[in-house]
C-alpha cells in the first residue's frame, strides 16, 4: 500500500538534523510505495526532489516565543514571570495559527498519510498541532533533550510516536509522562561506503588548505556555538603543543552569521600562542575529505551530546574519537576499544587523551579498525532507516 509522508523540518539552518534527513530519505527505494514530500523552514539544496522525494518546498515558521525570539525578551524585559506562556499565546494568534493553516491544508491537498517531525516537540509546535487537526499520524523523531514544560507536555499528547536518537534522549521524554510503547529509539545512521567515496574528494577540502603529511593532525567538526567546546579543544591543544608539533584543523562556522564567537576563538588562539598551529577552515559541505586527513577527531562538548553524528563519521574513516563522557557519545564509544573518553570541560585530561593517541600508532590504528567495523555493522543507514519506514505502515 502507498503512503504519502510530510516530513517538516524546522531547525535554524543546515545541520546534523539535515544531513541525516538526508541519510534517511536516500535510502528509500522509490518502488517501495512511499512517497516523501518535504517542507523546510528555510531554503535548503541538500535534499532535492528525486528518488523517494516527490516535491521539496519552503514554509517559513516565524516564531515569536523561546530563547532566540526578540518578542520574548522583549517581554521578559517588562514582566519576567509567565514572559514564555505569553509570548506563546501571542504566537499563537498570530504566527503560530497561520504556519498550522498551511500544513493543514497542503496535508489535506496532497492525501497525506503520516507527517514526521524532524526535531525535538517544541521546535515543531504548530506542525504538530496541525497533523493532529488533519487527523494524521504524527511522529516526531526527537534530535534533542525535551524541555519538560507545560507547552511540551500538551503537544506531546497530540503525537503518535516518538523516535528519540539516544537513551539520553529518550531519558528527557519520562517527564513528558510518556509511555514505553509511544517511543522507539533511532541511532543516527550512515552511508558509509558513500562516505568513503566522499572522502577520497580532496578537491571538496576548502581553498588554499595544506595538509601536510610529516606532522600528526587533528581535527574537531560542528558548528562554532560556546557549547561545542572549542575553547576547551584549543586549551587542551595548546598543552599538546608545547610537547609535540602538529596540525589543528576546526571546521565549521558560526550559525545565523553570528561572528561574536568564531572572532572569540581567533583571540584565543593568539593569547594561546598557538594561532600559526590552527587552521579554521569555516563551512565544508563535504567534510570527509578533512576528517580523513586527520589521524585524530575531538568531540568537545561541554553540554551532553545529544547524539554526534561527527563520531560516526570519524569511526566509518577509521579515526579514533577523543569525546567528552556525557549523552549520546557515551553511549557510541566504548572507552578504550574505539575511542576515548573524558569529562566534560576538562582541557587537562583531554590534552592527556590525545598525547596517548598521538604517541601510539599502533593503539590509533587498532581503535580505529575498531570504530570502523562498528560503524558500519551497528550504525548503517539501512538499520536506521529500516526502523522508520515501520513506523510509517504500523
Amino acid at each position: 500500500m502507498n503512503r504519502k509522508i510530510l516530513i517538516l523540518e524546522c531547525g535554524r539552518g543546515f545541520g546534523g538534523a539535515l544531513t541525516s534527513l538526508k541519510t534517511f530519505v536516500d535510502e528509500i527505494d522509490p518502488v517501495s510505495g512511499v512517497e516523501i514530500h518535504l517542507i523546510t523552514g528555510y531554503h535548503q539544496d541538500v535534499i532535492r526532489k528525486g528518488g523517494g522525494v516527490v516535491c521539496t518546498g519552503v514554509i517559513p515558521r516565524h516564531r515569536l516565543y523561546g530563547p532566540q525570539s526578540s518578542v520574548e525578551k522583549g517581554l521578559t524585559r517588562l514582566c519576567s514571570k509567565g514572559a514564555g506562556h505569553l509570548a506563546f499565546l501571542l504566537d499563537m494568534m498570530f504566527s503560530g495559527w497561520i504556519y498550522a493553516t498551511r500544513i493543514f491544508i497542503y496535508i489535506r491537498r496532497h492525501h497525506i498519510d503520516v507527517l514526521h517531525l524532524n526535531n525535538s516537540i517544541l521546535i515543531n509546535d504548530y506542525g504538530i498541532i496541525a497533523g493532529f487537526l488533519a487527523q494524521k499520524k504524527v511522529i516526531v523523531q526527537v534530535r534533542a533533550p525535551e524541555y519538560p514544560s507545560k507547552i511540551a507536555r500538551w503537544l506531546a499528547l497530540m503525537v503518535d510516536h516518538f523516535l528519540p536518537v539516544s537513551k539520553f534522549v529518550r531519558s528527557s521524554l519520562n517527564d513528558l509522562k510518556i509511555t514505553e510503547n509511544a517511543v522507539s529509539i533511532v541511532p543516527e545512521g550512515l552511508d558509509v561506503d558513500g562516505f568513503l567515496r566522499a572522502a577520497t574528494r580532496v578537491q571538496d577540502l576548502p581553498l588554499g588548505v595544506v595538509i601536510p603529511q610529516s606532522l600528526p593532525k587533528i581535527g574537531m567538526v560542528g558548528c562554532l556555538v560556546p557549547w561545542k567546546g572549542h575553547g576547551i579543544f584549543l586549551e587542551s591543544c595548546a598543552r599538546i603543543l608545547k610537547k609535540i608539533r602538529a596540525v589543528i584543523y576546526i571546521a565549521g562556522d558560526s550559525p545565523d552569521d553570528d561572528t561574536g564567537y568564531k572572532n572569540d576563538l581567533l583571540a584565543r588562539t593568539v593569547a594561546l600562542g598557538i594561532s600559526e598551529h590552527v587552521h579554521f577552515l569555516g563551512h565544508c559541505p563535504n567534510v570527509a575529505p578533512v576528517v580523513n586527513a586527520c589521524d585524530i577527531m575531538v568531540h568537545a562538548s561541554t553540554s551532553p551530546e545529544p547524539f554526534g553524528r561527527v563520531i560516526l563519521e570519524a569511526m566509518a574513516l577509521g579515526k579514533p574519537v577523543v569525546a567528552t563522557d556525557a549523552g549520546g557519545p557515551a553511549e557510541v564509544i566504548d572507552h578504550e576499544k574505539d575511542g576515548l573518553l573524558v569529562p566534560a570541560g576538562d582541557a587537562t585530561a583531554m590534552a592527556r587523551a590525545l598525547l596517548t593517541l598521538m604517541s601510539d600508532e599502533s593503539l590509533r590504528h587498532r581503535m580505529g579498525k575498531a570504530a570502523a567495523n562498528k560503524a558500519r555493522v551497528l550504525y548503517s543507514a539501512g538499520a536506521h532507516a529500516r526502523i522508520i519506514l515501520e513506523q510509517y505502515t504500523q
